[in-house]
C-alpha cells in the first residue's frame, strides 16, 4: 500500500535515497516544446523498467477470477502470489467495508479483465514516464536490470492511479468510491489531469511520447 501521495513527474535515484527506501520525488521536468527525437537506447531502458514493474506486480500470473475464499486470503494478506491488481481491490474494499460482493465483482469484472487485455498499453505508458523522467539513461538500464533494487519505490502510486483510472466507469456502476487512504485519492487526481478512461496518457503536455495506443 503506498504510504503518501506521489507526484506524476518523477525522478528515480540510487544511493542514500535508495537505502532509505526509493520514493519518487517531486522534480519539475525539463520538457521541450518541441518534439524532439526519440532516443532509442533511453525508451528501449523505460520499456525495459516498465517490464520488471509489470513482472513485479504480479502482473504476468493474474488468475482468470478470484472467488470468495482466495478473495478473503488477499484481504487477510495472505493471497500467494501477490498481485496489484487484487491489492487494488483490497484497498477499495476498506472505503466499501459493506460492499464485499460488490468489490468482488468490480476485481472479477473490471480489474482482472482490463488488466489482461492492456499490458502493451501499460508498458507504452509507463514507459513513457520513465523516458520524460530527469534520471540518466544509464540509471534507468540499471533499475531495469535489477542493479538496484526496486523495493519501496512509489511504482505503487502509478499502478493504483492508472487501474483505478481506467476502470472507474465500472467502478461507479457498482456504487464503489475509491480507496480514500495512504495518499490514494492524491495521486488519483494529480493522475485524471492527462489520464482518463478513454484516453490520455501519464505524461503532461508538451512531453515525448513514444507513440502509445491509448
Amino acid at each position: 500500500m503506498p504510504r503518501r501521495a506521489a507526484p506524476a513527474w518523477i525522478r528515480l535515484g540510487f544511493g542514500p535515497v535508495a537505502a532509505c527506501g526509493l520514493a519518487f520525488a517531486a522534480v519539475v521536468l525539463a520538457f521541450q516544446a518541441e518534439a524532439a527525437d526519440i532516443d532509442r537506447e533511453r525508451a528501449s531502458a523505460s520499456r525495459a523498467l516498465a517490464q520488471r514493474y509489470w513482472r513485479e506486480a504480479g502482473l504476468d500470473a493474474l488468475p482468470q477470477r478470484y472467488d470468495p475464499t482466495r478473495f478473503e486470503k488477499a484481504v487477510g494478506g495472505e493471497d500467494d502470489p501477490y498481485n496489484i491488481i487484487a491489492a487494488i481491490a483490497v484497498a477499495t474494499l476498506t472505503s466499501n467495508p459493506e460492499r464485499k460482493e460488490g468489490v468482488l465483482r468490480y476485481l472479477n469484472e473490471a480489474l482482472l479483465p482490463f488488466a489482461r487485455s492492456h499490458k502493451d498499453q501499460y508498458l507504452c505508458l509507463v514507459s513513457e514516464v520513465f523516458y520524460n523522467s530527469s534520471t540518466d539513461t544509464d540509471e534507468i538500464q540499471g533499475l531495469a536490470k535489477g542493479k538496484y533494487t526496486s523495493e519501496g519505490m512509489a511504482i505503487a502510486f502509478i499502478n493504483y492511479a492508472y487501474f483505478l483510472i481506467k476502470t472507474e466507469s465500472e467502478r461507479e456502476k457498482l456504487g464503489l468510491v475509491i480507496p480514500g487512504n495512504s495518499g490514494i485519492p492524491e495521486s488519483v487526481a494529480s493522475f485524471k489531469k492527462t489520464l482518463s478512461p478513454d484516453g490520455g496518457a501519464l505524461i503532461p503536455e508538451g512531453a515525448v511520447a513514444l507513440g502509445c495506443s491509448r
